[in-house]
């Protein structure tokens, strides 16, 4: 949440609504990797994030359930990365 926070994204101050747009954003942004199981398929997208305290990356994890990607991707996970 730290982290998150020194990105821009806080919720007192629409932090929900801020990384709702990230994710979406998040879409176009290019392929850093991707992993298929049984499952579905994930990729991962990094979101370049220039926050109010510090500038960094948000990296995305896109779940696609039976690996149908023309559906829309859940968001499993998320990893803040701080640039110093």
């Amino acid at each position: 949440m730290q982290d998150l926070k020194k990105l821009g994204v806080d919720e007192l101050t629409d932090g929900q609504q801020r990384l709702m747009q990230i994710f979406q954003d998040g879409l176009k942004y290019p392929e850093v990797s991707r992993k298929t199981t049984d499952y579905g398929t994930t990729i991962v997208r990094s979101v370049e994030i220039n926050g109010t305290e510090s500038r960094g990356a948000i990296k995305i994890f896109y779940f696609y359930p039976g690996s149908n990607l023309a559906a829309t991707p859940e968001v499993v996970s998320i990893i803040p990365k701080i640039y110093l």
